[in-house]
């Protein structure tokens, strides 16, 4: 019998890769993921029968092979990449689990990750920081609930398996596109198209249909403001994606609200003065001390790093003689 070398190397590869995304990218193993994709086009699909493998251990021995469930007791112990790696290797990388009846996953983000999970169907999500998302692939739909957060999607076109993103009471519904669902702290959502169309829907039927460079933000689940961005509003909206933030004249309590979504090193803005002035720039969403030091210089305030938070204010009128 011949074996393929390059087959088992493939599979192999993908089951790590699976197994490091389960429990989360850095930055520099997310390039090299995205790098490794691209490298060869039988790398996205063997990595997506790993990534529909991975389920929870924790639902016992069926949680690789569902009809297995006179296992022993001993698989149940394995580590999530050993049984993943073993059943890869056992079923030659071309395992399939039936999606009927399958369980939501759940993927989440802590504060200041950013993930890349490409899904079972072809898809790609890329959460942003402090993400919650639920995922459920079937045979007839893509169904999606975005708890909390923010997410890029990038849609494998399907015309029979709509891919829906439900965020409280809207339903985001895309074919073949790119967008951008952010479920706001006030609860506004944000959706944001990059390629292609999606359709903004609420319980009382369609609100809009966004095509590329369009933004909408649903108020109070009711109203909607549609408004269309240039290429350098829609590069600020996705900038995130690369670890960085980008501002176009937002105040600086704006500002530093979004900087607090991405750092427990909390930035506090202790002078009303400052807080209507606007900020324009690109900053790393990782470091709150240089964009606080930055704003300091600009302004003309105090930049004081403490053990717990960084204070920002304005620096003092000197008192004339």
């Amino acid at each position: 019998m011949r074996v393929n070398r390059h087959a088992s190397d493939t599979d192999s590869a993908a089951a790590d890769w699976a197994a490091r995304v389960d429990r989360g990218l850095a930055p520099q193993e997310a390039r090299d993921l995205d790098a490794w994709l691209a490298a060869d086009t039988r790398h996205l699909g063997a990595f997506a029968r790993a990534q529909a493998m991975l389920v929870p251990v924790s639902k016992g021995a069926a949680a690789v092979v569902r009809e297995s469930r006179n296992a022993p007791e001993t698989a149940r112990k394995l580590p999530r990449r050993a049984v993943l790696a073993a059943a890869v290797a056992a079923c030659g990388g071309y395992f399939v689990v039936s999606s009927a009846g399958r369980q939501p996953e759940t993927y989440a983000t802590t504060t200041g990750e950013v993930r890349t999970v490409p899904l079972a169907d072809g898809s790609r999500m890329t959460l942003n920081t402090a993400t919650r998302i639920d995922v459920a692939l079937t045979d007839t739909a893509r169904q999606l609930a975005l708890q909390s957060g923010e997410a890029y999607f990038e849609v494998a076109p399907n015309a029979e398996r709509p891919f829906i993103v439900d965020v409280a009471d809207i339903a985001v519904k895309a074919v073949g596109t790119a967008f951008i669902v952010r479920r706001m702290d006030d609860g506004d959502i944000e959706v944001v198209v990059h390629e292609g169309t999606v359709e903004v829907k609420g319980q009382a039927g369609k609100f809009v249909t966004l095509t590329a460079n369009m933004r909408a933000i649903v108020e109070d689940r009711r109203r909607v403001r549609v408004a269309t961005l240039d290429n350098e509003a829609l590069s600020c909206s996705l900038a995130w994606r690369d670890g960085k933030i980008a501002f176009m004249g937002e105040t600086l309590a704006e500002a530093v609200a979004e900087f607090n979504r991405y750092n427990t090193l909390q930035i506090n803005l202790a002078d009303d003065q400052l807080a209507n002035r606007t900020v324009t720039g690109w900053f790393s969403s990782r470091d709150p001390q240089a964009f606080a030091q930055a704003i300091a210089q600009s302004f003309e305030g105090i930049a004081t790093v403490r053990d717990d938070r960084i204070e920002l204010s304005a620096r003092p009128i000197p008192a004339r003689p």
